[in-house]
């Protein structure tokens, strides 16, 4: 037994780390998309949005509705445990912060976790219960605002980033009426605007196999399109599908659906922020200036990204012996795509990254950059199989800094795995941009590129999502001590 384990170990991480570098090299450059390397891009702005017309989709895949195991008790799905959960979504939309005020449409969608404690195996009864809450699912999502909560959601992305609220707006022009409806915008409809962004979120899902033992994930799903108001043509599109979490159906449905409710919440800050970080934001020097940046102490930190100072980019590497040790120890998990954990001498650890612009984005551009600031995450991380260490919640943020350094004031967990990111924000040429989140995307398996990840979906090529390659690092049990990574 021991040696089959053994053995499928090693496929997995060599078709994570090698069978798959080939695949993964396809996500280059190549595809960054035009308007990330424009850097005379027009203003998008004033910008009007516009909501789709119809309600989103519920799905819960037929292997799931049939053979869920492992709820002990299908009394779980009652009214007693939809109340509080409920209750928890609706407090934490209501919570101040960038997403307070978010439509109670938003927590609809919770009620679809009680579907899989149902065990339909044999029970008719059972499976009336079923078709019954679906049913009520859908109605409720159909008499619901989602869509204009989510066009609300990106005008108070976009405000908080710097356009102020006279330059984005939500429009009154009617979007589409149905998922794959794609409507043609007369420019006289959109006079006073520069571009249109138009909305609809399309799918909520629970996906898996229904095994026992399985992790039922959900997804959502949401479209987007970028129009040009003077002549109406389509200037972009994403349809973006994104797993919002994973867990098994104990866990679903634990500490009263709080799980549940900040994944649905996270996965509509995920959706809003990906769609405008995309269409609009992310700025990329282009291939000129990659020839003349890429000196070899970057490591596995591409052009595009900036670089980490302290602590430093993580080294990439394989620790074998950890990965075949049925007793792990702590200090030998490892980050996906190789990365290792860099240690930090402090519960308040300082960052510090390279200063933007550098000198190959000045050589980019004609023109200049002004009002650059930077934007600092920390996530926290938890170990996965096979000794790799993902990032779980996002723990501190730290928005608008005017120095590329920051130290945190609010003391991070001791012995405790973590990941940072940085990005620059910053005006080029009178538009609003942004640098892409910093991460190691240079991994033993191929070069990562996010765009490519966000337009395309998972799939074997890009196995991970970019969070996971945010720079990791690593907290001492006290002040100067790392005795809990020996």
């Amino acid at each position: 037994m021991r040696s089959r384990v053994l053995f499928w170990r090693a496929v997995l991480l060599a078709m994570l780390f090698s069978g798959v570098a080939w695949l993964i090299g396809c996500a280059s450059l190549s595809h960054v998309p035009q308007a990330q390397q424009m850097a005379q891009r027009p203003s998008a702005y004033p910008l009007g949005i516009i909501s789709a017309g119809y309600a989103p989709e519920f799905h819960m895949a037929d292997s799931l509705r049939d053979r869920w195991h492992g709820v002990k008790e299908a009394t779980a799905v009652n009214t007693v445990l939809v109340a509080p959960l409920m209750a928890e979504c609706l407090a934490t939309a209501a919570a101040p912060g960038p997403w307070f005020g978010l439509s109670p449409a938003f927590c609809l969608p919770l009620l679809a976790i009680f579907i899989p404690g149902l065990d339909s195996l044999g029970n008719k009864g059972v499976l009336e219960k079923l078709e019954s809450v679906e049913r009520d699912i859908v109605r409720q999502i159909n008499g619901s605002d989602t869509q204009s909560a989510l066009a609300g959601a990106v005008a108070r992305y976009l405000q908080s980033i710097g356009n102020g609220a006279d330059l984005v707006v939500v429009s009154d022009i009617p979007g589409p009426q149905a998922p794959h409806e794609s409507p043609q915008y007369s420019p006289g409809l959109m006079q006073g605007y520069a571009s249109m962004l138009e909305l609809g979120m399309q799918k909520f899902e629970f996906s898996g196999s229904g095994k026992k033992g399985s992790l039922p994930c959900m997804f959502m799903q949401a479209r987007a399109r970028l129009i040009d108001a003077g002549s109406g043509q389509v200037m972009d599109e994403l349809n973006y599908r994104y797993r919002a979490a994973c867990y098994s159906a104990e866990d679903w449905l634990a500490e009263e659906g709080r799980r549940m409710s900040g994944a649905i919440l996270n996965g509509y800050r995920f959706l809003v922020e990906n769609i405008v970080d995309e269409m609009l934001l992310i700025y990329h020097p282009g291939k000129s200036a990659d020839k003349s940046s890429q000196p070899d102490t970057r490591g596995p930190v591409p052009h595009f990204v900036l670089a980490p100072v302290d602590p430093p980019a993580p080294e990439m590497g394989i620790k074998w012996g950890n990965v075949f040790s049925f007793s792990k120890k702590p200090g030998g998990a490892q980050g996906f795509g190789g990365m290792q954990f860099r240690d930090v001498v402090s519960l308040t650890p300082r960052f510090a990254w390279e200063k933007f612009p550098r000198a190959f984005d000045q050589n980019a551009v004609d023109g200049g950059y002004s009002d650059v600031v930077y934007d600092l995450r920390i996530y926290s991380g938890v170990i996965s199989g096979l000794g790799t260490i993902g990032p779980l919640h996002l723990v501190q943020e730290l928005t608008g800094l005017t120095e590329p350094a920051y130290r945190v004031e609010q003391p991070l967990d001791p012995c405790s795995w973590y990941f940072w990111t940085v990005r620059a924000r910053f005006n080029l040429n009178g538009t609003v941009r942004s640098t892409e989140w910093g991460g190691a995307y240079k991994t033993l398996g191929g070069n990562f590129f996010p765009s490519y990840s966000r337009r395309h979906g998972e799939s074997p090529a890009v196995p991970w999502p970019a969070t996971y390659l945010y720079y990791p690092f690593r907290t001492p049990d006290g002040e100067n001590s790392r005795s809990c990574w020996r």
